[in-house]
């Protein structure tokens, strides 16, 4: 049993609990992002500001590091919006905190999606195996955030410090936010492969997003330009993100590594290859610095797991278009 399959699976019921939640709890998850102060791009920065950075220093600069296509002047005036409504202040050192009602709305939030997320019939899977999988969840993190790896991991760094749920209470729903703080360390990985491969941020993007059709059709949101460039604005500002898109495709069909067909945009066989590599390499670095399971553990683990994915597909199989996620 691979330490892989289980992250795989993992990564699974992170986004299939939503989709379940989504087929069948739809408003009460249209109400957990509608319920915010504000709208928009300044309700998205809100959102990945207050869950990904420590809320007494925001800097502009560290988040503009790690989303390389936008720039510092359009992250500082939307976090200029978030001042005038009252839910960040700026500080003397250029760096900006939420306020206490900041903070509040990033908690409310949560609440909000607790609620959504839960009371689904998980059929077989039993309350105490949903634990199981939580304590899992909390060693991995606990594990990820005592090795840091070779980069520091400073996305995972920053995500710790944040605005995080109450876990106190073991609920199914923690699993969605417990692994979207395991995919910061993984894009700690990833960048740190990005730059040692030389790739173009956007470039490393739009091939990421063609590769999940094939390889993690559960994460696939986004098959042409409209949909990546939708996605890719969610992040950051960019002016013309389409554009910025389409360009970054041609590059890779220059190198033979995608193509355009009638349905959707793909990648080509040379272009999964080169993803493949590069993903696995990826999720080597960040599957060593994960706690030490026996193969009974590992094998009880994926098991609840694959039952778990099961159900959610279940769930959610009357309506299985992709819809968004809190991560």
């Amino acid at each position: 049993m691979s330490m892989r399959e289980i992250w795989i699976e993992l990564q699974r019921a992170g986004v299939l609990v939503f989709r379940a939640a989504s087929a069948v709890h739809s408003e009460a998850i249209r109400e957990a992002f509608g319920g915010f102060a504000v709208e928009g791009e300044v309700r998205e920065l809100l959102i990945r500001l207050g869950c990904g950075y420590p809320s007494e220093s925001l800097k502009p600069e560290v988040y503009v590091s790690r989303y390389p296509f936008s720039d510092v002047a359009a992250i500082r005036a939307l976090l200029q919006k978030l001042v005038d409504d009252g839910l960040v202040v700026e500080k003397g050192d250029a760096s900006f905190a939420l306020t206490q009602r900041g903070i509040g709305e990033i908690r409310a939030w949560y609440d909000r999606m607790a609620l959504a997320l839960s009371d689904l019939d998980l059929g077989g899977v039993s309350q105490s195996e949903i634990v199981e999988i939580l304590e899992a969840d909390r060693e991995i993190v606990t594990s990820l955030g005592s090795n840091r790896g070779r980069h520091g991991s400073p996305v995972l760094g920053h995500r710790l410090k944040a605005v995080l749920p109450d876990y106190s209470v073991p609920a199914l729903w923690h699993h969605h936010f417990r692994v979207w703080t395991m995919q910061t360390a993984h894009e700690d990985e990833g960048e740190y492969v990005r730059a040692d491969r030389g790739v173009e941020w956007i470039e490393w993007f739009v091939r990421r997003q063609l590769w999940f059709i094939d390889r993690r059709p559960w994460l696939a949101r986004a098959r042409n330009f409209e949909r990546l460039a939708h996605y890719l604005e969610s992040y950051a500002p960019i002016e013309d993100p389409q554009a910025a898109c389409r360009e970054a495709f041609a590059r890779l069909v220059a190198r033979g590594e995608a193509e355009e067909r009638e349905e959707s945009l793909r990648l080509t066989p040379r272009g999964l290859d080169a993803c493949d590599r590069d993903e696995s390499e990826i999720d080597a670095n960040l599957l060593v610095r994960w706690p030490q399971w026996s193969d009974e553990e590992k094998a009880r683990l994926r098991e609840i797991l694959a039952r778990l994915n099961n159900r959610f597909e279940q769930i959610r199989a009357p309506n299985t278009q992709p819809q968004g996620g809190a991560s």
